[in-house]
């Protein structure tokens, strides 16, 4: 017989799915559930495990924590024990109608039993809810951590003293495995890195990072890839040599073959290396322009990002008509042009614009030309600087750049 509180947590899956009473899903609705879970909490349960869950198959065993926790996230709450709280028991008879002496009878067992259950909950909720899971026998060590891109790194792991689950975060925003479920049953897993960047991997637990460390893929001075229509797959293209440091002529890019003038297009300029500058107090200067040789819809856009080997800061510019893809982005701070207004961030590209990104005393600073745009206290901790990142459309040109401690 199911605990009553998990019972509930199962209808709530079920209405929130849609599919009906889940007595009647078959494999399927299993499997897209088990990845519905997956990609809203973090969590791998198993299709077996849920059909073990939802009584398909028969098992006398209680889900796990994690997976408690996971179900009750899945239908808006932030663990089991929230659940708990905010699904009271209603002692309702179940029995069918026999007689009246039956019907009591088994109302009042499952009072007793529904009112047992609810105070072992309480008692096991007190027990472990602070007790700390032990991972200090968790073995986690990474191999060909440098080199060039595209670049395959190995990392060997051994997990199987933890029950709780655990995934490796990639820090890959160019990849669909960016955050990767670990089974304790392998020791080893691989990723295929494609661009140069410095990438902070972590072993994580309930969000947070038990385990760390870093892959550094150098470049051998700027480096550029283009993509398009915000696909993962970017290609390398030589830089242009013209009075401009940076730059490429976007005939170059439409002789590949592999775009059309009609698509949005995004150039990567990549410089990673050992600037020997403490990103604890430093100044980026660049001088940006649009020099755009063909007419189209596509709002121009100039972000940075200053990478260290413990934190990063991002910020992007923009035309005056295109404030929607500014951002700033540091620690925890992230304002996007979507949800804040973030017009300081933006300036006239037709012509060049001076640009400065600067921490120092804690504090974030961002100029364009002389006028101060945005300051803020930052309160985090970036370390020593290995990679400058400079994203930008085909007619985004950088005149000047320098970086100073």
């Amino acid at each position: 017989m199911l605990n009553i509180h998990l019972s509930k947590c199962l209808d709530q899956i079920a209405e929130q799915t849609g599919w009906g009473s889940y007595e009647n899903w078959t494999h399927p609705q299993f499997v897209v559930l088990s990845t519905q879970i997956f990609q809203k909490c973090g969590v791998m349960i198993s299709v077996t495990s849920l059909k073990r869950i939802f009584g398909k198959i028969k098992s006398e065993h209680e889900p796990q924590k994690e997976t408690r926790n996971a179900l009750a996230r899945f239908v808006g709450y932030a663990d089991w024990n929230d659940f708990v709280k905010h699904t009271p028991i209603a002692f309702q008879e179940t029995a069918t109608k026999t007689n009246a002496k039956t019907r009591k009878s088994r109302k009042k067992l499952l009072l007793i039993s529904s009112l047992f259950i609810v105070f072992l909950s309480v008692v096991i909720f007190f027990v472990y809810r602070d007790k700390p899971v032990d991972f200090s026998s968790v073995y986690f060590e990474g191999k060909y951590l440098s080199g060039s891109s595209p670049h395959t790194v190995v990392f060997d792991y051994d997990i199987r003293s933890v029950r709780d689950s655990i995934f490796i975060d990639l820090d890959d925003s160019f990849s669909d495995t960016r955050r990767e479920y670990l089974s304790p049953d392998h020791q080893t897993i691989t990723h295929h890195y494609l661009l140069p960047d410095l990438y902070r991997v972590s072993l994580m637990n309930n969000g947070k990072a038990i385990r760390t460390t870093h892959v550094n893929l150098y470049t051998n001075g700027w480096q550029c890839y283009f993509g398009y229509n915000n696909l993962k797959n970017f290609f390398p293209i030589d830089i242009e040599k013209s009075d401009f440091l940076l730059g490429i002529c976007p005939d170059s890019i439409f002789k590949t073959g592999l775009v059309r003038k009609d698509e949005d297009i995004i150039m990567k300029y990549r410089l990673v290396k050992d600037f020997g500058v403490n990103g604890g107090h430093f100044s980026m200067k660049a001088t940006v322009k649009d020099s755009r040789k063909l007419e189209t819809m596509h709002c121009f856009f100039a972000s940075f990002v200053i990478h260290g080997d413990s934190g990063k800061v991002s910020v992007s510019f923009t035309s005056e008509d295109c404030i929607h893809k500014a951002w700033i982005k540091y620690g925890d701070v992230k304002l996007e042009g979507k949800y804040h207004d973030l017009s300081v961030l933006a300036t006239d590209f037709n012509r060049l614009q001076n640009l400065e990104i600067s921490v120092s005393n804690q504090r974030l600073n961002v100029k364009i030309g002389d006028s101060l745009r945005y300051s803020q206290p930052t309160g985090i901790k970036i370390g020593s600087i290995r990679a400058l990142l400079f994203d930008t459309t085909p007619s985004g040109v950088l005149k000047t750049f320098e970086l100073t401690d």
